[in-house]
């Protein structure tokens, strides 16, 4: 619909200079241009790629399944809110995933913990997570942590 009056909207940082970030100017077309389609086109390529289609539409065979998780289970008790942290700890762990940012937050809130839950923290760290970490992680985490019984 073609309005009279332009509508502005101001993108501003909020810092004390709010300089502006920059202006768009859209319109409607009633078909869209060569470069509008070709760019739908590579996205609707993306996007068939990122679903793991096939131009056709056919999905092809399932990758092999990952591999078996590192070591035996350390978390084997979720009961309660801690251990049911610990256990997604390891479960990122064992799934490849980086687990430093979780794990610095939850040596952070440690020394609240109950003796068994400490433990079975200090069990998972030392037993299967300290040898994944480069030095510089292993000494902003350590200095945290009870040590193993």
């Amino acid at each position: 619909q073609f309005v009279l009056h332009p509508y502005t909207l101001w993108l501003a940082d909020l810092g004390p200079h709010r300089l502006p970030l920059g202006w768009a100017l859209l319109e409607v077309a009633e078909e869209p241009s060569n470069a509008v389609r070709a760019f739908c086109d590579r996205f609707a390529g993306a996007s068939r790629e990122a679903r793991g289609e096939a131009e056709d539409g056919e999905r092809p065979a399932p990758p092999e399944a990952p591999p078996a998780a590192l070591g035996p289970r350390i978390v084997t008790d979720r009961s309660g809110p801690n251990l049911s942290r610990l256990g997604m700890l390891e479960d990122q762990h064992d799934a490849g995933k980086p687990v430093f940012d979780m794990l610095k937050n939850l040596s952070n809130q440690v020394r609240s913990w109950t003796a068994d839950e400490r433990a079975v923290f200090a069990r998972l760290y030392h037993e299967k997570l300290r040898n994944t970490l480069p030095p510089h992680q292993h000494a902003v985490i350590a200095p945290r942590l009870p040590k193993p019984e």
